[in-house]
Formats: structure tokens, sequence, C-alpha cells
């Protein structure tokens, strides 16, 4: 009998349990209504946060609508919406590279016709919120200004360290014209981050990535990458340095 009631065990389906859907991204918010990976839900949006990316998500139940907040990618619904993101993301950059390849050498006027379209402009960075080192709350819409660097860097590689300090002339030349930064880092360890620049004083955030915003953005975050947002944060310009992203910045500002 104890060999038949394992093997009925073997046979019953393994039920997942339910997350809850809250009132926000703390643990502490009001819980609203269980969520099963057999509930109807649709993401509207992902926020960056603590260990686990909180969504936003539409349930329906009852042929209502609630919205809440649930956290993690575990049900089906929100799997499928990383994936989509990080396949936007990887045709966002590919859009990017040719609209600058174009952008750097003209089709001649000769070579011209009326099938000949510019590469579509590339995706928007999409907002998230997050705790930098300080644990102050922080998100994309909220740093306002007229462009924004969104710099990938880690602590671990000397190379990206040196691209973040590199901004430091050109953020408080421009910072009082509308120039924002964030940093990003790919330790999620804030102590790693603070032990890093220890000796330097940047000006703006720095967010430890623990919901994996380089990897949803396509960028290799030991390379030191700079993304430029204009400011309705669309993705004008990457790994520009130097002079090139000065006159980035410069070109987005009105100033010549």
């Amino acid at each position: 009998m104890k060999l038949g009631f394992i093997l009925l065990l073997g046979l019953v389906p393994r039920i997942t349990a339910a997350q809850s859907l809250r009132a926000g991204c703390e643990g502490e918010d009001r819980e609203i209504a269980p969520v099963t990976p057999t509930s109807t839900v649709r993401v509207v949006s992902a926020l960056a946060g603590g260990e686990q990316t909180c969504y936003q998500v539409v349930l329906t139940r009852e042929g209502k609508e609630v919205t809440g907040y649930v956290l993690g990618e575990a049900l089906p619904a929100v799997a499928a919406f990383v994936r989509e993101r990080e396949r936007t993301a990887a045709a966002s950059f590919q859009a990017q590279a040719q609209w600058e390849r174009t952008r750097a050498k003209p089709v001649p006027e000769a070579s011209r016709s009326s099938a000949d379209l510019r590469p579509a402009r590339p995706q928007t960075f999409e907002d998230f919120t997050a705790r930098d080192t300080t644990g102050n709350r922080i998100s994309l819409s909220g740093m306002g200004g007229r462009v924004v660097l969104v710099t990938f860097w880690s602590p671990s590689s000397p190379a990206s360290v040196h691209q973040l300090v590199s901004l430091v002339p050109l953020f408080h030349q421009y910072r009082h014209s509308g120039l924002r930064a964030i940093g990003i880092s790919a330790d999620p360890n804030p102590q790693h981050v603070l032990e890093a620049l220890d000796d330097v004083t940047l000006g703006w955030p720095q967010v430890p990535d623990r919901s994996r915003l380089a990897e949803r953005q396509g960028v290799n975050a030991k390379a030191g990458t700079t993304l430029v947002l204009d400011a309705a944060h669309h993705i004008v310009a990457t790994a520009l340095s130097g002079p090139e992203l000065e006159q980035k910045v410069r070109e987005l500002l009105g100033e010549r």
C-alpha cells in the first residue's frame, strides 16, 4: 500500500503556489489578491528595485480588472513580457547602429529613390525605479533634464570605472543646462560600488544593477558603455566618449 500511495503521489500535478498582487513593490505593501500561473494577467511595466524586479500588472478576475504589482518572473505572462522586451532591446540597438552609420555616411542624392527609407529611430529607454548606493529611491522619469547619460560599468573593471569618472567634467559643465546622469553598476553589492569610487566625487546617483538592466539593454557593463538619452528618453547615441560625446550632448542641448 505504501508503494501504491507513493506512485499515486507521483502522478499528482505539482501545484504552484499563488503569488500576491500587492498595492506596491515593497514586501509590507497591502495584498490585493492572489495571482496564479493560470490567472489572466497583462503586464504594464517593469520597475527595477530590490532583489527581484517589480512588475505592474492588470489582473482580470470575474470580469473586473485590478491593477497591482508582483515580484519576479514566475508568472507566464511576466516571463513572456521579459522575453519580448529583451528581443525589442536587441532590435533597438541594431537600429541604433544602422541609424548612426546612415547619419555618418549619407546616401548620395543620385542613388536615392522613393523606396530608400531611413532606418527607424531607436526605442526609448524604459523607465525604472531603483535604490541607489545611499538607499534613496530614484526613477529615470523623475530625473528630469533635457539629456540623460546612462553609464553601465563594473567595480571590477578599471576601464569601465575610467569611463564613468571621465564624465565628471562634462557633467558639471552642462548640468545647469539640463544634463543629467546615472550610473548602473554590474555588481549588485552597493558596498563594492562605494569602495570602487572611494576617492571620487561624481555628483550623480549610482545604482547597483539588481534587476538585469544591462542584460535588458544588451550592453556589456564591464566595457563601460554610456547611452545618451534625449528628453523623451530615446536612445540617440551609444558608446561615445570624449569630444564626440560632448558634441552630441551640446547638439541635444541646443548649444552649438
